[in-house]
């Protein structure tokens, strides 16, 4: 068996997936695997795929008999992963070729995730406005700043950078990530609720409880373009991706995953008080599902989100009455 599973869920990227596939196939820990993932590609990404396989027996090729979507197609990689460690890399992305080797000279005892720090690669058809948003993310979401460069970070430290903002991503996409395979058997996989922040939902699952090891030098890419499975969403799905905060909330606030958390929150001086955060959050997406002009799709989903969580729908319409007046100014 590998020590380390690559995996790489693939769904129409063949533009960039020779690059990422050779940025694999260079890393300088050998003892790996390279699982290709094809989510029922309809470009040239499964013959590309195929073709490395044909080059190096390290790499194993699935195709999924229909489409899954970007979250089902993760997990599906994992329960076919066969190392005891899971370095996730997106098709768009690319890793140095240290980077497999420095993650898991990081990795400590009882501590089930590693990330490092990872650059942004800009496309030509990106915008300007774009670059300045993605940089100032990173700049203002940094986990060297965060958690002050350390090599380890506890749950509690961890759990009070969370408590502060609870979808702000610190730690990166997938391709900044490695886990330890068992991780999943002991908190379960990606949350298939979330479309946008599943991955960090589940660093953060994971941190709360056992912490995390953290290299600070750029060894991951996280590549921009406007083709991306992101930018098809923020193009798309703009409301849909702001329910995302609205089901973190809720994990936090009820999952036995975050039990340590819900401790930890109560221990602040003032406590964080979950429960009225998340009745906020309800009256606040509330209101802005009704305002949209899209023939009640975004009231649709926001009452799906609801229906598939009755605590939820204890939090009655008085009080999102009057998160409506507040944000009205009422």
């Amino acid at each position: 068996m590998p020590s380390v599973s690559i995996c790489i869920p693939t769904y129409n990227g063949a533009v960039y997936l020779a690059e990422c596939i050779e940025s694999a196939l260079a890393q300088s820990f050998a003892d790996i695997e390279i699982l290709l993932v094809d989510d029922s590609s309809t470009d040239d990404s499964l013959a590309i795929a195929h073709n490395y396989a044909l080059r190096d027996k390290r790499i194993r090729v699935f195709q999924n008999d229909v489409n899954l979507g970007l979250v089902a197609n993760l997990n599906r990689s994992v329960t076919l992963a066969e190392g005891d460690w899971i370095k996730f890399l997106h098709q768009d992305d690319r890793l140095e070729p240290n980077c497999v080797e420095r993650m898991l000279d990081a990795a400590q005892p009882n501590v089930d995730l590693i990330a490092t720090r990872r650059r942004l690669m800009f496309a030509s058809d990106v915008s300007e406005e774009t670059k300045r948003w993605y940089d100032r993310y990173l700049s203002e979401h940094d986990p060297a700043r965060l958690f002050r460069a350390q090599a380890y970070v506890s749950p509690e430290e961890f759990t009070r950078v969370l408590l502060l903002e609870a979808q702000g991503n610190c730690l990166g996409e997938p391709t900044a990530i490695m886990l330890r395979r068992s991780a999943f058997d002991s908190y379960g996989y990606f949350n298939p609720d979330l479309v946008s922040l599943c991955d960090w939902e589940y660093w953060a699952r994971i941190a709360v409880n056992t912490g995390l090891s953290y290299v600070d030098e750029p060894l991951a890419y996280f590549r921009v373009h406007s083709t991306s499975e992101s930018a098809r969403m923020r193009a798309t799905g703009r409301f849909r991706l702001r329910l995302d905060p609205l089901i973190i909330l809720y994990e936090m606030t009820y999952s036995p995953y975050y039990v340590r958390l819900r401790a930890i929150a109560g221990n602040q001086n003032p406590p964080v008080n979950l429960r009225q955060r998340l009745s906020d959050e309800v009256g606040a997406t509330h209101w802005e599902a009704a305002a949209q002009n899209d023939g009640g799709k975004a009231l649709a989903q926001w009452w799906q989100a609801m229906r598939r969580r009755p605590r939820l729908l204890a939090f009655s319409p008085r009080h999102i009455l009057r998160v409506l007046r507040k944000k009205i100014g009422l």
